[in-house]
């Protein structure tokens, strides 16, 4: 390959890894900014991807900094030394000289011991963050849990009239009708005397799900109806 070609690619290399240089960094410092690790991305990518590409895109635009180093040697140490013999010695130390405190000054930051400050600015912005959205979607959840207990009520066949006595079993144990999703397994335990671990154990969910959950929430969880639940009461009744 002729030198002119070779100097042609390196530097045509060099300016692409330069102009992605300038855009990663333009990204990480003004679309995606210290903190926005977890709420923020780009492509789907997040400022922590972002800065691995700006970091490896550094790497390849060092090697061709140094490959075209490589193929200008000759030129650089002609115009170090000068036209002036006499000179050329005081120029190429001032030249080693500035390369040496260059590349000192460049590697202090590498070499400093990295040091604990406490809880990081930048963190806790993106912790706030991510808090919020977590009340948001909290939020969200509560008011569908509460629509449908209303669904839930709604379900209730309304059979008796307004201000009828609500009807009960021998066994203490209201109508089936007055179990509802508002309800939790601890108050159907203690409305009818079913235990809440028996209904647990009939609707084949874990002995870990929370008795003070309300029914309503655990069909949507575990996908069984209300009317399984007040078949379990009364066929426990009726095994009585």
């Amino acid at each position: 390959m002729k030198r002119n070609t070779l100097n042609y690619i390196i530097d045509a290399i060099g300016f692409v890894a330069m102009a992605f240089l300038i855009s990663t960094g333009a990204i990480m410092r003004f679309v995606l900014p210290a903190g926005s690790g977890y709420t923020l991305a780009v492509w789907g990518m997040d400022r922590h991807v972002w800065g691995s590409i700006h970091f490896w895109l550094g790497v390849m635009f060092l090697v061709v900094v140094i490959v075209h180093i490589v193929l200008h040697w000759g030129w650089i140490v002609s115009v170090t030394r000068g036209s002036l013999e006499s000179r050329a010695g005081s120029r190429i130390w001032l030249a080693v000289i500035a390369t040496v405190v260059v590349l000192a000054l460049a590697a202090i930051p590498l070499l400093a011991p990295v040091e604990e400050t406490g809880e990081a600015p930048h963190r806790g912005r993106s912790e706030r963050a991510q808090a919020e959205v977590s009340e948001i979607e909290r939020t969200h959840t509560e008011a569908a849990d509460v629509e449908g207990d209303r669904a839930e009520a709604a379900d209730i066949e309304p059979d008796r009239t307004e201000g009828a006595d609500v009807e009960h079993d021998t066994h203490g144990a209201s109508n089936e009708h007055d179990i509802h999703g508002s309800m939790t397994l601890r108050d159907i335990e203690e409305l009818t005397g079913v235990p809440a671990t028996h209904i647990l154990q009939e609707l084949r969910l874990s002995s870990g799900v929370s008795v003070d959950e309300r029914l309503g929430r655990l069909r949507r969880a575990h996908g069984f109806e209300i009317d399984e639940v007040r078949a379990i009461v009364e066929s426990y009744h009726e095994s009585k």
